[in-house]
């Protein structure tokens, strides 16, 4: 995405002098080990015309070909990915969410965990004290094999035996469960830390509500991940918990499927992105002329090495399937510790001094995905769940195919809600028994199409299901003669 509105100096990272970027040394040495070590990347170099050995500085790096799923890992078979085609190296395999027809397998070692553990450890001693204080933490996101639950089910553990005095209880995407646990345990802990998509956790303490658990008797703090939320939903989840004013009680995590956790947000981040809000001057020195406030998160260069190109955020990351500049399709952008202190500092803003402990981390602003249709309760709907839908012959005489899918957030409520807009075919008037059958027709195409959807559906019935609004052929939403986009932000 451009950001027209950033002056052109500010386009550029601000560079250290080569041989000290942070992180770029262990990022070259997991490059020169992979060319070597690693079939398919050995391969993938080669085929691009790139003599490894002459790769050294971070100029150099910089031209080292990009790889995606599609140039890189559908292109080659899974044991040819990994470290000499060793794919027992891996201790887990985790999926991707299969929304755009074929899930992506995922295998994950050891390091993955332990980057994890890194990142958490230094995060939830200083911001939560779980070194101190006995936490009930509730696994909040869905278990099976998507990367989420089981993911952050191994880093608690992890972190429990490092000294962290945290129990997990496992509960997944069921919120009346969840409740229970609140009732029955959550009085035997100093603090619960509930983990989840933003969406279902706003389920689960409007539930509590309507099941009259006093929250903020159980001193509550959020782990989240999955998508972006404003700091209007942040702080209507702080008020349901009884934490008003005290925005670090709920943190936000960007995390993938590829790499697991890539960064998270931190008291220091959430001050700068919640000011961004406040002041303009701010928030267009962050983020541009976006109208979407981005995710503001703060990440370890030594553990994931983080590029921005052409407004994507490419990482390198190693496991036991390693990634070399390898981009997700997430746009963004990336700034070091000194730009953002430059950018403040120039516009007379200060931040507090005990936030002084996270400003050596290098920050990745998120705007998000251009490719995805949209993003509901964390999981990924492509175009291709809604098409099959509408597809179905039965409405071939009835919708032309066009339509455009939101997934907003009801100003009051601040539940997020699934808009689908259909483009009738020349002639025929909305009517609620169409209404009707593009409903069943694209619902019962999610369900099949998109395994988490299907889940998701089980669990919170309605609150899955997408509101249709059918308009006439010619509508200026559907204007004829360009490339449709089938996403509105």
């Amino acid at each position: 995405m451009k950001l027209e509105t950033v002056a052109e100096e500010e386009q550029i990272q601000t560079h250290k002098p080569e041989g000290i970027i942070p992180g770029f040394q262990r990022a070259l040495a997991l490059f020169k080990q992979a060319s070597t070590n690693v079939p398919a990347y050995k391969a993938f170099l080669k085929s691009h015309g790139v003599d490894p050995g002459k790769i050294n500085t971070p100029a150099d790096f910089s031209h080292v070909p990009i790889v995606t799923k599609e140039n890189y890992l559908k292109k080659y078979p899974l044991r040819d990915l990994m470290w000499q085609r060793r794919v027992s190296d891996a201790r887990m395999i985790s999926a991707s969410s299969g929304s755009s027809g074929q899930p992506f397998f995922w295998p994950r070692g050891n390091q993955s965990v332990e980057d994890s553990v890194v990142i958490l450890d230094e995060l939830l001693d200083r911001t939560f004290s779980t070194k101190t204080k006995e936490t009930l933490c509730i696994n909040a996101f869905a278990m099976g094999t998507w990367i989420a639950g089981t993911y952050m089910n191994s880093a608690m553990w992890r972190l429990a035996d490092l000294g962290h005095k945290i129990v997990t209880i496992t509960p997944g995407i069921t919120k009346e469960e969840i409740a229970r646990e609140l009732e029955v345990l959550g009085s035997s802990f100093r603090q619960i830390l509930i983990m989840g998509y933003p969406p279902f956790v706003k389920d689960v303490v409007d539930y509590a509500k309507t099941r009259h658990l006093k929250l903020a008797r159980l001193d509550i703090k959020c782990l989240l991940a999955g998508e972006n939320f404003s700091e209007q939903w942040r702080d209507y989840i702080l008020t349901r918990i009884g934490k008003k004013n005290q925005p670090e009680s709920t943190l936000g995590m960007y995390g993938t499927a590829d790499a697991g956790i890539v960064g998270t947000e931190t008291p220091l981040s959430i001050f700068i992105r919640r000011l961004s809000a406040q002041d303009r001057r701010l928030y267009e020195a962050l983020f541009g002329n976006d109208s979407i406030l981005p995710t503001l998160v703060q990440y370890n260069p030594e553990l994931r090495y983080v590029e921005e190109v052409d407004g994507k955020i490419i990482f390198t990351t190693d496991n036991s399937l390693p990634l070399i500049r390898y981009e997700i399709l997430d746009e963004g952008r990336v700034f070091t510790p000194e730009m953002v202190a430059g950018k403040l500092n120039k516009l007379g803003l200060k931040t507090p001094s005990q936030l002084e402990p996270f400003s050596s981390y290098p920050y990745i602003t998120l705007f998000g995905r251009q490719d995805v249709a949209a993003t509901f309760y964390a999981l990924i709907i492509y175009p291709e769940n809604i098409k099959y839908g509408l597809e179905i012959s039965s409405l071939q005489a009835i919708v032309t195919g066009k339509f455009t899918i939101t997934a907003d957030f009801d100003a009051v409520t601040q539940e997020q809600v699934l808009n689908l807009t259909v483009e009738l075919q020349q002639g025929l008037k909305p009517t609620p028994k169409i209404e009707k059958k593009v409903f069943n027709a694209v619902v019962g195409s999610l369900e099949h199409n998109n395994s988490e959807y299907n889940k998701l559906h089980q669990e919170i019935g309605k609150k899955a299901e997408p509101i249709v609004h059918l308009l006439e052929q010619g509508n200026p939403d559907f204007k004829p003669g360009i490339k449709h986009r089938w996403f509105k932000r």
